[in-house]
């Protein structure tokens, strides 16, 4: 493990490989939470161009990080980005037939439906 002065914890090297595309897009908000020493809630959105319940989760996720200080998220086109279901798949543990696919932190929410459920009951959405 490498250790940097500025950071609060041991940063493990990442090694991007197909199956680790939830730390590629990971990667550059763990430097920032690290650095500026602010716990954030981390969303990285999985969807596709022309997906309406893409749209409508980018609009949560957006709503959630003007309402909130501790949330932030990335949006990631899996075509321009290169990422197959395949790849979804094995992040998530389990099949994923749909997109949006969501991760906060790390663990596998599921699609629009699932997350609109957890930021309301979690995150005060539309309180």
């Amino acid at each position: 493990m490498a250790y940097i002065w500025a950071f609060k914890k041991p940063i493990t090297p990442i090694v991007l490989t197909r199956f680790s595309i939830y730390q590629k897009a990971l990667n550059l908000s763990l430097f920032q939470r690290n650095l500026k020493r602010v716990e954030l809630m981390f969303t990285v959105i999985f969807g596709r161009e022309g997906c309406p319940f893409c749209v409508r989760a980018k609009e949560v996720a957006e709503k959630l990080k003007t309402d909130r200080d501790d949330f932030n998220y990335r949006y990631v086109d899996i075509i321009k980005e290169n990422v197959s279901k395949a790849d979804l798949e094995k992040s998530a543990g389990k099949p994923c037939p749909t997109v949006p696919q969501i991760f906060i932190d790390q663990d596998h929410i599921g699609g629009f439906t699932e997350f609109e459920a957890y930021a309301k009951a979690e995150l005060g959405l539309y309180s």
